[in-house]
Order: structure tokens, then sequence, then C-alpha cells
């Protein structure tokens, strides 16, 4: 179990200030929902936190270990320190087969091994997290070949079983049918259960109620509000802000 804190991240891009000073805390075992009209700043903190942009400044805290993140915090980096991450639009191996990109999850020595080591051990448990999100039947075609929804399910089961400590998802219902949306909501219940930290960023105000237990609101790059799903709801600025009323 990781504690992730986060103090003063910031980050300004052409002289636009994406993120401001933005500081709060995530526990193992809970889920941290951000929120907020677009533009606000939400990926731009997934994007710092998972080491795809360098901030200007701020510190990261994981489990005791202080991380300048200026310095320390990159994308080769960020798998060691127990972080990972799914995208809006998935990120996948199009030209491999399905099979081939969750086994990457399983590999101790990087990518390319997974594509080729297919063990007594890797083999059942890719097949248990496929089945798990229906796609074992399509275990041989090319990633690239399913459709969006099956690649969104195909990315977070291959996040979640890569077994870190702290997760990010990015807007992970976006564009799913409710069956799909309710095999992401499982996952999410069962990393809780198991005291993983997942910040969870997402617009659908019903999921952000059903799953989360806290709520950071981001406005212009900083945080305006923070708390449980319907304590930050009846917050004026927060419907201001989110909700335009």
């Amino acid at each position: 179990m990781s504690t992730l804190i986060v103090k003063r991240l910031s980050k300004h891009f052409a002289g636009v200030q994406a993120l401001n000073n933005v500081s709060f805390t995530a526990r193992g075992g809970e889920v941290l929902g951000i929120i907020g009209p677009n533009g606000s700043g939400k990926s731009t903190l997934l994007d710092l936190l998972s080491g795809v942009v360098v901030a200007d400044q701020g510190e990261l805290v994981i489990g005791g270990k202080p991380i300048h993140s200026r310095h320390q915090l990159h994308a080769g980096s960020v798998l060691k320190l127990g972080i990972t991450r799914t995208f809006q639009t998935p990120r996948l191996f199009d030209n491999s087969s399905v099979l081939d990109n969750m086994l990457m999850a399983f590999a101790p020595r990087g990518v390319l091994k997974s594509f080729v080591t297919r063990d007594a051990q890797s083999l059942p448990r890719a097949r248990a997290a496929l089945s798990k999100i229906g796609l074992w039947s399509k275990r041989d075609q090319r990633a690239g070949t399913l459709s969006y929804g099956q690649k969104k399910l195909l990315e977070i089961a291959r996040v979640v079983a890569l077994d870190r400590s702290i997760l990010l998802l990015d807007e992970p219902f976006a564009g799913l049918f409710p069956a799909m949306r309710q095999i992401i909501s499982g996952m999410v219940h069962e990393l809780r259960r198991k005291n993983k930290t997942v910040l969870l960023v997402e617009h659908d105000m019903r999921q952000i109620a059903r799953l989360c237990d806290r709520v950071l609101v981001l406005d212009n790059g900083a945080i305006i509000a923070e708390g449980t799903p319907a304590q930050v709801l009846r917050t004026k600025k927060v419907r201001e802000a989110y909700l335009g009323t």
C-alpha cells in the first residue's frame, strides 16, 4: 500500500498556467476522483504524475519516499515508482495479438521479451485477465482490429495486471456501453479491496458518486474544492465552474 502525496505541482505551456501549485494526498485503498471543466488541468495532472510531461516544479512523496518531479519523474521511471496509467485514447501494440498485449504485463524483463515468452505461469494469468473482460476468444486477433470499447477494456486490464500500487485512470468510462462500464466498475472496486491508490479522471458524475471516496475539483489549473462527492456538489464554486449553475 502506497500513499501518494503531491506538493506544489505546477506546469505552464507557452505562457498558459496549466497547473498551479496543486497539492493533495491520495491514500491506499482510496479511489480519488478528479473532476473539472474542459481545460481545467485534469489530463495535465495525470501527465505529470506519470512522467509523460516534466513538471516545472513540485514534489511527490510515494510510500514515504520523496520524489522531485522535475528531475526524477519521467516515463522510464514511473513503473519502478509503482505508478501506472491509462489514456483517454487506448495505447496498445496494434500489430500484436490481444494475448501478447496482455502478456507484456507479466513479463519480468520488458515488453519485447513478453512477445516471445508464453510460460506456464504467465499464460494462465493472461487467460484469466482476458476472460474477465470477455476477450479470451479474441486472443489471437491483432489488437488494432478490436472495437474502441474492447481496446479500452484491454488497456485497463493490462494496467491492472501490472499490479502497481498507484493507478491513474483517464476517463475509463468514456464511450463505453453499460456492460463494459460494469466490468470496469468491478475492476475499480477490486483495486480498492487490494488497497491500491486509484486516481480517476471522469466526467460522468454518476460514476464519480458511485465509485469515489473523495473528489478533487480543478478549475484553471487549481484545486477549488475537495471532499466527498456529495460535499463537492453542494459547493457553489463547483456548481458554477463544473455544472454552470
